[in-house]
């Protein structure tokens, strides 16, 4: 199995024509978002006002819209949220709302029901941000993967299990469950795997383009399989202590 390690979805993420197209195939051709928003909506009461922290280009937020009242889409970048308001507009969606600004520092006048962080921030900083902007449930999702991830400055990236000990070290009760997704990448090409590899870290993957799968069967032609461990912790925002 191929070992991908991709950046968080946060303010240092930058979006370029590649990374969307190949987000959008992804997202386009697997479950991953429509399992993951099952999974959220055990936690989240169906009439909540729900905020998608750094929600990327939105796929989680057009899985949930199904499910739940309302959804603040919330992002730093414009060229993300373009293609949110691109797919709200095609599949005739009323209750998403993208909003550009960062959730670090925005005020709110009424905090939200419930607020979902997928791949977004660590730990420490979404407690403080989510005692200020929600009320209710707070959705922390983070990879499940032990071991060092691999960002683009090769630091050690947080995982759910380091998310958790921060609850634990605050005290702060908290239901955790770990999923196991299917979450591969389509290629027209093979050219275009190249260029994937080399724009995600260098092309420092385990595996590389021997991992590329010819799929006469689909609407693209080559796939990168890869299972996703995602983790993910779900406690109250009026459990996180005043600092």
């Amino acid at each position: 199995m191929v070992l991908l390690y991709m950046q968080e979805h946060n303010s240092m993420f930058e979006w370029d024509e590649n990374r969307i197209r190949w987000m959008e195939a992804a997202a386009q051709h697997s479950k991953y978002h429509e399992t993951l928003a099952a999974c959220i909506m055990r936690y989240v009461q169906p009439e909540a006002h729900l905020c998608d922290v750094g929600c990327g280009l939105g796929f989680l937020s057009l899985a949930l819209s199904r499910r739940v009242r309302r959804i603040s889409a919330v992002d730093i970048s414009e060229d993300a949220l373009n293609v949110l308001r691109r797919n709200i507009l095609l599949r005739g969606i009323a209750n998403i709302v993208p909003i550009v600004t960062d959730i670090q520092h925005c005020t709110l006048a009424v905090p939200f029901d419930a607020a979902v962080f997928c791949y977004y921030g660590q730990m420490r900083d979404v407690l403080l941000t989510a005692k200020r902007i929600c009320s209710g449930t707070v959705v922390f999702i983070k990879s499940d993967t032990a071991g060092r991830g691999i960002a683009s400055n090769n630091r050690r990236m947080e995982t759910v299990d380091d998310a958790a000990a921060v609850l634990e070290e605050h005290d702060i009760v908290y239901t955790r469950e770990r999923l196991v997704l299917e979450y591969g990448q389509p290629f027209d090409t093979l050219q275009d795997a190249r260029t994937f590899f080399e724009n995600y870290n260098g092309g420092e993957y385990l595996g590389g383009l021997e991992s590329v799968v010819e799929v006469p069967d689909k609407p693209y032609r080559y796939y990168l399989p890869y299972e996703k461990r995602v983790g993910m912790l779900v406690f109250q925002a009026a459990d996180i202590p005043d600092t």
